[in-house]
């Protein structure tokens, strides 16, 4: 996430300079090539008395200097929805040409470097290639002579076509049995209608490492896929890439990769039910991921995209769960989320400005952490039962709330920072999960009782504690006193204490 940050300081710098300083004379056009994701404003709060900076600590730090947002031509900035989705861009769409036939089918593949050339004409009325379509390092600019292409059983690669302007005459293409390539496209500015418009289901769909060199690409609209038999892997999508959108797509076998794009701002597909992993990181304009009806998939790692705001899983039942390291993050919907499969951990952690954290239907975990989120006030899980392995609750400042009613096993319990006032919500706490006994209760600056402690630690959920630095907790209970002590056990009769971690 840190790589979204370290740019451009010095220029942020000059530019703070030069209008603390009342000056006038600083080069706006030096902030045409600034990147947006690379400015912490964090440290700008309490500079609202220096002239010409008043109000400028409560931009965020993809509303200021954003092209898109019209700061550098003068437009007023209104204010964004937390999750605002899409428009879907307007688009005409013709009929897919009938079923291929035997007279307008190619029984063997056609590749421009293995004999066929560049020269596409012999693929002229071609409705059907049995085979491979392979089109690299070609200097023509259209492909009409592919209009009436339904289907390919094989792989299709654009690959290397440096003068092609437009994938429009492939409206007519409904299936690809293999994978469907694109890479080295300098030209192309959309993967869009009319272009794939009636295209139902590929293997993969891959836009290879060099996409960062295709810098005219602004948007990946398939308007009708519905399935995706292998994987959807993009990386390094150039700064005009702003949405990928998947209305239709219902399906995924392999995985959705999505790394390290310049510009991309909004993942939807609100129709797809299933894939195998889901992976979104170091995105650092990524704002929305949109999985409204998703129920199944093996994993999911969205991490490090300093923008995002907004993620809806709200159907999803089972995964390997980890969102993590979203500095933005105001919206975190897991309405659905039953628990990790096999028990595996959950990892929900700087949670950026998540309020309330709420696992309506969470019934088991492997390890749960929830830490580093420093506005989270609220938790709750009220079916959750077991925590196979440690309950992490760390540095969370705001958090004054915890309902956990059904818990009533747990392996290791750490809370630290918190501004809960008792530990209440572990009453029922009573059978050991796992091997780990450890208990650590350390830095929580209101906590006055741990009362809600005291089954768990006479059952033997607990045997060894580390406990201090709560300046409010006068007193332990009687049980406490069977804990071993891992570096110290204090309250605020004791000498101070030293509980460093």
């Amino acid at each position: 996430m840190y790589r979204c940050r370290i740019a451009h300081s010095c220029l942020l710098v000059g530019l703070l300079s030069s209008v603390a300083l009342s000056k006038t004379d600083f080069d706006l056009a030096l902030l045409k090539d600034l990147d947006p994701s690379s400015i912490d404003l964090k440290g700008l709060k309490g500079l609202e008395g220096l002239d010409g900076l008043k109000g400028l600590e409560g931009l965020g730090e993809f509303d200021l200097f954003s092209d898109k947002l019209g700061l550098l031509k003068g437009e007023k900035n209104k204010k964004k929805e937390v999750c605002g989705l899409p428009k879907l861009p307007k688009f005409d769409c013709p009929a897919p040409p009938p079923p291929c036939t035997v007279s307008n089918t190619r029984t063997e593949s056609f590749n421009t470097e293995e004999g066929d050339g560049c020269n596409l004409s012999p693929l002229a009325g071609v409705c059907r290639i049995e085979g491979n379509l392979v089109l690299r390092g070609c200097r023509f600019t259209d492909l009409e002579p592919l209009s009436s292409l339904r289907e390919v059983t094989g792989t299709v690669r654009f690959e290397s076509l440096l003068h092609l302007r437009s994938f429009d005459p492939l409206s007519a293409l409904v299936s690809v049995g293999g994978d469907l390539v694109f890479n080295q496209l300098p030209l192309v500015p959309t993967l869009s209608p009319p272009g794939f418009c009636n295209l139902n289901n590929t293997g993969s769909i891959v836009v290879a490492e060099e996409a960062r060199t295709w810098k005219a690409l602004e948007i990946i609209f398939f308007p009708n896929l519905k399935k995706i038999a292998g994987a959807l892997e993009t990386s390094y999508l150039a700064v005009k890439t702003e949405a990928i959108l998947l209305p239709s797509l219902q399906e995924i076998d392999d995985r959705i990769q999505v790394q390290d794009p310049e510009g991309l701002t909004v993942f939807y597909a609100p129709e797809l039910v299933s894939a195998g992993e889901i992976e979104f990181t170091d995105n650092c304009a990524l704002e929305t991921v949109w999985f409204p009806k998703l129920e199944e998939v093996g994993g999911i790692q969205i991490s490090g995209n300093v923008a995002l705001s907004c993620v809806n899983l709200e159907s999803l039942k089972n995964a390997d769960l980890e969102i993590n390291d979203h500095t933005n993050l105001q919206v975190l919907k897991l309405d659905s989320f039953q628990g990790s499969t096999q028990g595996r951990s959950t990892d929900l952690t700087n949670l950026g400005l998540l309020k309330v954290l709420s696992l309506p239907s969470l019934q088991t975990s492997g390890l749960l952490a929830i830490y580093g989120s420093l506005y989270l006030e609220e938790i709750s899980a009220p079916l959750l039962t077991t925590v196979l392995g440690e309950l992490e609750l760390e540095d969370l400042p705001a958090l004054k709330k915890l309902h956990l009613p059904s818990l009533t096993s747990i392996d290791g319990l750490s809370i630290t920072q918190t501004q809960l006032p008792n530990l209440d919500a572990f009453s029922g706490v009573s059978m050991v999960a796992g091997g780990n006994s450890f208990l650590s209760i350390q830095h929580n600056t209101k906590l006055t009782s741990v009362e809600g402690l005291s089954n768990a630690v006479s059952a033997g959920v607990f045997l060894e504690a580390q406990i201090c630095d709560n300046p409010s907790l006068s007193s332990l209970p009687a049980s406490f006193s069977n804990l071993t002590a891992d570096d110290v056990i204090c309250d605020t009769s004791d000498p101070v204490c030293d509980c460093s971690f």
